[in-house]
C-alpha cells in the first residue's frame, strides 16, 4: 500500500479499497481460525471434581458416608488418594476430607491413564478401564447415514451395571 501524506490524496474510491482489504483481511484470518481442525475440550480434573462436588451435595449424609467408606476400601487409597491429598485439606476435619476423597475419585479413572506420577505401569494394567465413565451416543444426519454407519462406528451404549464388579467393559 502506498503511504499517505496528504489527505487531499485520498480520495473516496481509495479510501473504500483500504477498508475493504482490511476487512478482506481480518474475515480471512477469522475463517482460517475458525476452521482449523481444534482438539477436543474434554473435562479436565477440576471439572471432574467440580460435578462430583455437586453431586457429592446432593447426598444424605448416610449415602455420603458409604461412598467415602467405599472409596477408603480402594486397593490404591493409600497412595492414590490419602498420598495426595493436598497439606491443607489433610489439615482440616473428616467432613473436608471425605469432600475431597469423593471429588479426588472423580478424576482418578483419567489418571490411572498413564504411568506418572504416582501411577505404574502395574496400575495402568490392573485398573485403566476406558469404557467406564463414558457412554457414546452416535448422533446420524438422517436414516440412511444410520443404517450406513451402524455397525462401523464403535460405541460404548452399556448403562446397566454388569454382574462382576471387575468387568473391564462396565460403566459408572
Amino acid at each position: 500500500m502506498q503511504e499517505v501524506t496528504d489527505s487531499s490524496s485520498v480520495t473516496p474510491t481509495s479510501l473504500a479499497v483500504m477498508i475493504l482489504r482490511r476487512i478482506f483481511l481480518v474475515a480471512s484470518f477469522l475463517f482460517a481460525f475458525c476452521c482449523e481442525p481444534h482438539a477436543a475440550l474434554a473435562w479436565n480434573s477440576p471439572g471432574h471434581m467440580i460435578v462430583a462436588l455437586i453431586a457429592y451435595d446432593q447426598l444424605d449424609p448416610a449415602t455420603k458416608a458409604k461412598a467415602v467408606e467405599l472409596l477408603r476400601e480402594h486397593p490404591r487409597f493409600s497412595s492414590h488418594f490419602q498420598g495426595e491429598m493436598p497439606r491443607e485439606i489433610q489439615k482440616k476435619g473428616e467432613r473436608e476430607k471425605d469432600e475431597w476423597v469423593f471429588a479426588h475419585a472423580a478424576t482418578w479413572p483419567d489418571q490411572v491413564r498413564d504411568a506418572k506420577g504416582g501411577v505404574n505401569h502395574q496400575d495402568v494394567t490392573e485398573f485403566h478401564r476406558p469404557w467406564w465413565h463414558f457412554i457414546d451416543e452416535p448422533v446420524y444426519l438422517n436414516d440412511e447415514e444410520r443404517q450406513q454407519l451402524q455397525g462401523q462406528v464403535k460405541v460404548n451404549l452399556r448403562r446397566d451395571p454388569p454382574e462382576d464388579r471387575d468387568d473391564k467393559d462396565m460403566n459408572i
